[in-house]
């Protein structure tokens, strides 16, 4: 806190600050009234201020799921919050650490216009060269700048394939971590069963 006293500017503190702010923030595991005063303390004393996280109660568990805290948060200093409007927080979906990781995010921003490009990655996923090939050979053009128009046909032949594709994993991933989110949420609340817990 010496560093931000001695230089002005605009402070991001985030991460695994191992305390609580109140009872409320732990579920199976003793809290402690003065680290909870000490923390706060030490909050107000440098003027940081909480982004408020959605998601997820806690964002830490053992993997037994008894015992849950919120130890992960974003604090921030007053001229961040005038320079960056609506700052957002989110607990992302746990996996298979026992910390679910947090996002800081500015909404309602506009990022512009997508611009095309090809990923290596894409020669590696399946059907990719069948697709191509099958395609290329289905534009049928003809005229002086013919090669140049059928690369650019091809090339939204791709984009809508590529869309589609992700779609389909998209769909597969959300029903997977779906199933975890899920499990998560009932552990959470202390509603899941020793069943569901050893799954």
């Amino acid at each position: 806190m010496d560093f931000m006293a001695n230089n002005v500017g605009e402070y991001i503190m985030f991460g695994d600050w191992n305390a609580v702010r109140v009872a409320s923030e732990r579920s199976g595991t003793e809290f402690c009234a003065l680290d909870a005063t000490n923390f706060n303390d030490f909050i107000n004393g440098n003027m940081l201020y909480e982004i408020a996280l959605g998601g997820l109660q806690y964002t830490w568990r053992v993997k037994a799921g008894n015992k849950l805290s919120k130890l992960d948060r974003f604090f921030v200093t007053n001229n961040v919050l005038l320079s960056c409007d609506y700052l957002k927080g989110v607990v992302l979906p746990r996996g298979c650490s026992d910390h679910s990781p947090i996002m800081l995010f500015q909404d309602n921003f506009d990022y512009g216009p997508t611009y095309f490009k090809i990923f290596h990655s894409w020669f590696e996923r399946p059907k990719f060269d069948d697709m191509v090939q099958q395609e290329w050979a289905d534009i049928s053009l003809s005229g002086p700048h013919h090669i140049t128009v059928k690369l650019r046909a091809l090339k939204m032949k791709l984009r809508e394939w590529i869309t589609q594709s992700r779609k389909e994993e998209k769909a597969q991933l959300t029903e997977l971590v779906g199933n975890i989110n899920e499990l998560d949420c009932l552990i959470d609340s202390g509603l899941a069963s020793n069943n569901q817990i050893d799954e």
